[in-house]
């Protein structure tokens, strides 16, 4: 590894002892991938393909035992699929679809929920008068409060454990 940190001139944070080897470890990885700067995206690309594949099969890992990824590396039996599950709500939730921006519509009034949710469902559970819980899958992500000029979405504290029931 001393040798791979000092030809890309990348800084060593320390060093450790394999068997008789003084071995260089915590490599800035940052300011090695710094040093393959390009003028072109597509050029960029492919140092960044270069490093990688230095990275992964040419380079000893402490982690690994002074292996290298592509010697240890298994594919997986299991296929990905990019398709999910549908998620279904229970029947005392009102279920609304977050838009492209992140709002949801409710009494033809908008509230922002989360652009990170755009294109999801979520389910609102009606509290009291201008009250509604705001759900996602089986985690509770707040409280909506429709009852002033402008609804807003108030956070639940995160550690809770509050699981919609089931449908």
């Amino acid at each position: 590894m001393n040798h791979w940190c000092h030809m890309y001139g990348t800084k060593v944070t320390g060093v450790t002892r394999v068997g008789s080897a003084a071995v260089a470890t915590g490599c800035d990885i940052a300011a090695e991938l710094e040093s393959f700067a390009a003028l072109t995206r597509q050029r960029q690309q492919g140092e960044c393909d270069r490093w990688r594949h230095d990275f992964n099969h040419h380079r000893p890992h402490e982690a690994l035992k002074m292996k290298v990824p592509a010697s240890v590396y298994q594919r997986s039996l299991r296929r990905y699929s990019s398709q999910t599950e549908p998620l279904t709500y229970s029947r005392n939730l009102v279920v609304r679809k977050v838009s492209n921006i992140g709002f949801i519509s409710h009494r033809r009034r908008l509230v922002f929920v989360s652009a990170a949710l755009r294109g999801q469902q979520v389910g609102l559970k009606y509290r009291r008068a201008g009250d509604y819980e705001l759900w996602y899958a089986q985690k509770q992500l707040g409280i909506v409060d429709f009852s002033g000029p402008k609804p807003m979405l108030r956070s639940t504290t995160w550690n809770t454990r509050k699981v919609s029931p089931a449908p």
